[in-house]
């Protein structure tokens, strides 16, 4: 009994543990994407381990496949299992191998017409 008290967090520690704000995890439970913790009381509510691991899936879906909150909530739903957040992630290791990262083309500057021209060797004509 004492090591799964020891397992459960209060929602200030996950939230410094996944770097969501506590509001983040409290909407996420509203909206059904997080099941809903033990209340011990009217103000004092327990989290397992298992929210740390949908948490993490919910942010790298959102940052990986630019998914909304509302499409992440048909894949990991409070109704999925540990086998479908397993698979998830496991798509996820899998999409971070096959797909190269495109970070870098966030930070992307378009150059301007004339930018072009002056990097280039080639000569504009008139069309």
């Amino acid at each position: 009994m004492r090591d799964k008290v020891k397992k459960l967090l209060k929602i200030s520690e996950l939230s410094s543990l996944v770097g969501v704000p506590k509001e983040a995890i409290r909407y996420y439970i509203k909206e059904g994407l997080l099941p809903r913790p033990q209340k011990t009381s009217k103000n004092m509510a327990y989290y397992d381990e298992s929210f740390i691991e949908r948490i993490k899936a919910i942010k790298e879906l959102q940052k990986k496949r630019f998914l909304p909150l509302r499409i992440i909530k048909n894949i990991i739903g409070e109704d999925s299992g540990e086998s479908s957040l397993n698979e998830i992630k496991t798509l996820l290791e899998l999409d971070g191998k096959i797909f190269k990262p495109i970070d870098h083309l966030l930070n992307f500057i378009p150059l301007s017409a004339n930018a072009l021209k002056a990097s280039s060797s080639v000569r504009s004509s008139p069309i």
